[in-house]
């Protein structure tokens, strides 16, 4: 089920660039059920085909290659020697619930590389996401452990508009909009690196700030405009 949400995904991503009509994964020599399908080899006896519209930007190329080798190590990460069939057609948007399990399978990837408990996401007082597993006793923790960011962040003013902060089983960081990421280790089971956490932490993070903008909630109303004033002729 895991393989079939990540690559769900990926063809939805796939679905909003400009000039592609529908997107599946099949087997390799399938029939053709489009004009304009371009067909991408993925190993595992499957491949990537996609109707094309006319007239479709150069780009799109750079982007099915982009897809196909993001597939190809889906594959090979679930040591797939079949590949079952998915398929999905037009734009489809992905909705706030299929953008959080996309934020807690990266929170969950990047606790378990290192050895970490687990990995949450805060923007502001509120845990949008978490990764791996975080207690209660943990979850207790993270007010304090923002407020105490947001004070490393005052004292580097003028250096860095962000701050972190490193204890003996934490790591946190602030980054984008009032947004926090916090890793919980277990000290008696795993030994980790500051250095390399917080490279990680780096990388993650940018990934993190390109999906929260779309996790905010739309306004329960249009917004008020009122109207110009007269033009006073003189």
């Amino acid at each position: 089920m895991a393989f079939e949400t990540e690559v769900d995904d990926i063809l939805r991503e796939l679905l909003r660039a400009p000039g592609t009509l529908a997107a599946r994964l099949g087997a390799v020599g399938g029939p053709s059920e489009e004009a304009g399908e371009q067909r991408l080899p993925l190993g595992a006896g499957a491949e990537l085909v996609v109707a094309v519209a006319d007239g479709a930007a150069p780009e799109l190329a750079q982007t099915l290659s982009q897809a196909a080798r993001e597939l190809r190590a889906c594959i090979r990460r679930y040591g797939l020697e079949t590949v079952p069939e998915v398929r999905l057609v037009g734009r489809a948007p992905r909705s706030r619930a299929v953008l959080l399990r996309r934020t807690e399978a990266l929170l969950g990837a990047f606790a378990a590389m290192h050895g970490a408990v687990g990995a949450a996401l805060l923007r502001g007082p509120e845990l949008l996401a978490v990764g791996g597993t975080i207690d209660t006793e943990r979850k207790e923790r993270l007010p304090f452990l923002r407020k105490r960011v947001d004070a490393a962040a005052a004292r580097e003013r003028g250096k860095t508009s962000h701050g972190e902060v490193v204890g003996d089983d934490v790591y946190a960081r602030s980054f984008w909009f009032d947004a926090y990421l916090v890793v919980f280790f277990d000290v008696a089971a795993s030994q980790w690196s500051v250095d390399f956490v917080r490279h990680r932490a780096r990388a993650v993070a940018r990934e993190l700030a390109v999906v929260l903008p779309h996790l905010d909630d739309d306004p329960p109303s249009p917004a008020n405009v009122r109207p110009l004033p007269p033009i006073t002729p003189r």
